[in-house]
């Protein structure tokens, strides 16, 4: 020190330069983590996970290194960075007027899609830390999880995979993915599954929210997946999964065991909740389907990309099937999920043995859908009043389309912050949310199995002419048992006499009842409301 306080300025310059600085650099790859996001171009990425890096990284830069990766990235583009720093910006919001410049800079950008080039890229990365998030399609799933195991583990570094929601587009798919992962985890390479409503504080919150629910209290539960984003940006994945395979069996079940494992199953929940979600699935013996269809507009939309016209539900209602001698099985269930619907609407509905409805909202509360809404048709409320673990007031009519039939409202907010889920996911990867539960392979396995039917029934419809909406078929989703469930719509009706194929003997049909009347030489029978519905 006293050499250092004495000597010339250049010579602290070398001292810093030659050990100091080494030393450090060596200390950050041993402990930081180098995070790559393969499919940055993507929609979920612009959409969510951009967003979700960006207040990561504004929290504490030296934490973790971002490599974003595309198949389309071309390091012959001068622009490349120019085009990334657009993609950003326009994907994260930045307080104080500040742009992401700091952000972008800091980014490595690469193209990982072929073997070669993660070996190229990981033989180079002194990281002893490394998390892949993969973004992409499963289609492509199997192949770079050959790659990064492959090219970039060493008995030195630790290195996990996420594989992004759906993990796989059928059951055997994701049985083969199953194999896989079972074949090459080890210590030190782990392969995990992220859904991020795993993550979402609402659905978490379902547990206080409906925890005082007596399941002998409740005859229906409809959970509800509206989005008013239509599937441009990203047609060719979706012509090939569909609102089934894409929300339905994976956040809908996200939902469904949050529900019954923390609130309605008393024995369930006293379980915890990575062993309550798994003894909840095996209650939950299959899925039929309702109805299907596809946004006016859907097939302009492929036609203008190139793709083949597909008929691909955008929005579907299922009835999940529970298991008759449990708890459960006396219960309704529906899951209904739509793509460009007239207004963003995530929630869940528990029809009440008393005529009161309670609502449930799964997004941010706002005045015209508070956080939790009790809606009946007449002045016994009184047991919803003293139980839930907020202070219910009267209420104005919420959100007009969704609870005009009723005429008495109470409504109330748990929380009004709620975390960004993908920071948490992040967090949670990085070793920082211990105690967030990310879907098992268990769990996912059971989940393909449930709704498989309702796969089958929507695939098999390839050759039917499905229902066409606009925004306005929200109108009358979601009203009470007595009320139109939809606008009319044209039932399936065939374009064609469809080929001789053969049928799996777990398909179901592609035109299921509700169970209010019977199927006889494929005519419905007995309710013609619910044939206009269908």
């Amino acid at each position: 020190v006293i050499l250092l306080l004495n000597s010339a300025d250049d010579m602290i310059f070398l001292f810093l330069q030659y050990l100091i600085l080494p030393f450090s650099v060596l200390s950050s790859d041993s402990t930081r983590t180098k995070l790559v996001l393969n499919g940055a171009s993507g929609d979920l990425a612009r959409k969510y996970l951009l967003p979700a890096l960006y207040d990561l990284y504004s929290a504490d830069p030296t934490n973790i290194h971002v490599t974003l990766s595309d198949k389309d990235f071309d390091h012959g583009d001068a622009n490349l960075r120019g085009r990334v720093s657009e993609l950003v910006n326009s994907s994260v919001q930045v307080s104080d007027n500040k742009d992401a410049s700091e952000f972008v800079s800091s980014l490595q950008l690469v193209r990982l899609f072929q073997s070669e080039e993660y070996l190229k890229f990981c033989e180079q990365l002194p990281d002893k830390k490394l998390l892949f998030y993969l973004a992409i399609p499963s289609s492509s799933f199997l192949a770079a999880l050959e790659y990064i195991h492959v090219h970039c583990t060493s008995p030195e570094r630790h290195v996990t995979v996420a594989l992004e929601k759906p993990v796989g587009s059928c059951l055997a798919e994701f049985r083969r993915i199953r194999e896989t992962v079972d074949h090459i985890s080890t210590a030190n390479f782990r392969v995990v599954f992220v859904d991020h409503y795993a993550a979402k504080d609402t659905v978490a919150g379902l547990a206080k929210s409906l925890g005082w629910l007596s399941v002998e209290d409740v005859r229906r539960i409809d959970v509800a997946l509206l989005d008013p984003l239509d599937v441009s940006a990203h047609l060719a994945t979706y012509s090939q999964t569909g609102v089934v395979r894409d929300v339905m069996q994976s956040h809908a079940t996200e939902i469904l065991a949050r529900i019954f494992a923390a609130a309605l199953d008393k024995q369930l929940s006293l379980l915890p909740y990575i062993d309550a979600r798994e003894k909840l699935l095996a209650k939950l013996i299959s899925s039929k389907l309702v109805w299907a269809a596809s946004y006016s507009g859907f097939a302009d939309q492929l036609q203008s990309a190139g793709l083949e016209p597909a008929f691909v539900p955008t929005a579907a209602r299922a009835e999940i099937v529970t298991d008759p001698g449990s708890t459960l099985g006396k219960l309704r269930v529906f899951i209904t999920a739509m793509k460009a619907s007239a207004k963003k609407l995530t929630f869940v509905r528990i029809s009440m043995t008393d005529q009161a409805d309670i609502f449930v909202n799964l997004e941010p509360p706002t005045n015209d859908f508070p956080g939790f809404v009790v809606a009946s048709f007449n002045d016994s409320m009184t047991k919803v009043n003293t139980a839930i673990p907020c202070s219910l007031k009267s209420h104005k009519t919420p959100y007009p389309p969704l609870f005009h039939r009723y005429s008495r409202f109470a409504a109330c907010n748990f929380t009004s912050e709620l975390a960004n889920a993908y920071v948490k996911v992040f967090k949670h990867l990085l070793g920082g949310e211990p105690d967030l539960v990310l879907p098992t392979t268990s769990s996912v396995g059971s989940s393909w199995e449930l709704w498989q039917p309702t796969v089958d029934a929507a695939d098999s419809a390839s050759h039917l002419r499905y229902a066409k909406y606009s925004p306005a078929m929200l109108v009358n989703h979601f009203q009470p048992d007595n009320a139109p469930q939809l606008p009319p719509l044209h039932p399936y009706q065939p374009q064609s006499k469809p080929p001789p194929r053969e049928v799996p003997t777990h398909e179901a049909s592609p035109i299921v009842d509700d169970g209010s009347q019977k199927k006889s030489g494929g005519e419905l029978q007995g309710n013609e409301n619910l044939r206009d519905e269908l």
